[in-house]
């Protein structure tokens, strides 16, 4: 283990590197890996790719369409750019394709709720804890040390790989169209290969237990995830971008300090407006606007929630400009207990996630 501080490692580095003289076609990053080949193969991947396993068509940008509305938002804005995004895919213009997918990101972050959509019929939970206490699970007496468990273990596991096997040949396809080309499937339709990202998550669970034991945790596994997954696709790419980012480490107590910050803010600047300090007042009411946009700014809209604070958020703003401008006291006093609600109700939720702590 190294007992060096990082930035005595990397003064070690710059103490021992010595100037050299590069050529014009040294000075580009063609030596190394060709980045815009890079970058142009993964936009391109967003608007049309094939299922690695099958080879059928597929259009990631226009799923993420459609699971936002699957999850009872208005996607119509982003619908509108699909045609536009595959002629740029066809006429490999990588930029408009980038500006497009650009776009259709800040359209779904932004997408409206659909009311009357049957997804908020449905109760939604924030998180494992309270969706625990709301409902029972099932018990099931066994006898782990028997060879009745293990066998039946085993032959779970042998059909699973089996199907994962089989069902990467035909994903993607619809039902008849199947029947058409293989007829009644009986058999794999071609030499299986169990190499597929459904069983190697669970691969990884199996070797993060193998190493951990009883004392396995969620981390664990997801370290384990980063080992054997080097990329995923859609959720899976998600998942290990938060792991690699340790979203769930991102400072929640951060947070109540910007909260905190926020109220602090406020009542400097209703203070100001009482002695007519005029100058402390404008500054005061800048830095609330500056919290509230970095609040804003560091979302996650792949929780729904996000976009009802992002609401809230424009709406402090807005607020908080048109205070500014007319000095309006009344207003602002409006203003401060929503800062406090919103504080409070942070750290109740920082108090229920962190076990009372």
């Amino acid at each position: 283990m190294s007992k060096k501080k990082a930035w005595e490692f990397e003064l070690e580095v710059m103490n021992g590197s010595m100037p050299v003289i590069l050529s014009e076609e040294e000075q580009t990053w063609s030596e190394e890996f060709d980045v815009e080949a890079i970058e142009k193969r993964n936009i391109r991947l967003r608007w049309e790719s094939h299922v690695p396993g099958s080879g059928a068509e597929e259009h990631v940008i226009v799923a993420a369409m459609q699971a936002m509305h699957n999850m009872g938002y208005d996607v119509s804005q982003a619908e509108e750019l699909i045609d536009s995004g595959l002629q740029a895919f066809r006429d490999d213009d990588v930029a408009e394709m980038s500006r497009l997918y650009s776009r259709v990101l800040h359209l779904l972050s932004r997408a409206p709720k659909d009311p009357g959509h049957p997804y908020w019929s449905y109760r939604i939970y924030d998180s494992y804890e309270q969706y625990r206490r709301a409902v029972s699970f099932r018990t099931y007496a066994c006898d782990i040390d028997s060879s009745d468990y293990w066998e039946r273990t085993h032959l779970g596991w042998v059909a699973q790989i089996c199907a994962g096997a089989l069902g990467t040949a035909i994903e993607g396809y619809k039902t008849d169209n199947i029947r058409r080309v293989f007829g009644e499937i009986r058999d794999y339709p071609r030499a299986p290969n169990t190499f597929n990202d459904d069983i190697t998550y669970e691969i990884a669970f199996l070797k993060a237990l193998e190493k951990r034991g009883g004392a396995l945790s969620s981390a664990d596994i997801a370290e384990q995830w980063i080992a054997l997954i080097p990329t995923g696709w859609t959720a899976e790419e998600i998942a290990l971008k938060n792991i690699r980012l340790r979203r769930e480490d991102v400072p929640r107590k951060l947070l109540l300090l910007l909260y905190d910050e926020l109220v602090k803010r406020s009542t400097l600047a209703s203070m100001a407006l009482d002695k007519q300090d005029f100058p402390q007042f404008e500054n005061s009411v800048d830095r609330c606007v500056d919290i509230v946009n970095y609040l804003d700014d560091t979302l996650d809209h792949q929780y729904p929630i996000s976009k009802d604070l992002s609401r809230m958020y424009e709406f402090f703003t807005y607020q908080l400009g048109r205070i500014k401008i007319g000095r309006n006291k009344a207003e602002l006093e409006r203003l401060r207990p929503m800062f406090s609600e919103m504080r409070d109700a942070f750290r109740t939720a920082e108090k229920n996630t962190s076990g009372g702590k």
